[in-house]
């Protein structure tokens, strides 16, 4: 595999990374509208499967 088509195959990744979690923070401040023990719910079905900086901000909702 030559250096551009590696380049091009990380940086998609690192694109369909950075769109799902800008996916996830648009569904977390959706749920503020929501009863509490439904956004409850919603929260925690959002945050699994959710690593790194974007767990710490699911961490940070969740102590506020």
């Amino acid at each position: 595999m030559d250096e551009g088509k590696a380049r091009h195959i990380t940086l998609t990744k690192t694109t369909d990374h950075h769109e799902e979690t800008k996916r996830k923070i648009k569904m977390l401040v959706v749920t503020s509208f929501l009863p509490v023990p439904q956004a409850d719910t919603d929260v925690s079905l959002l945050e699994a499967g959710t690593a790194g900086s974007t767990l710490a901000l699911f961490q940070y909702f969740r102590q506020e």
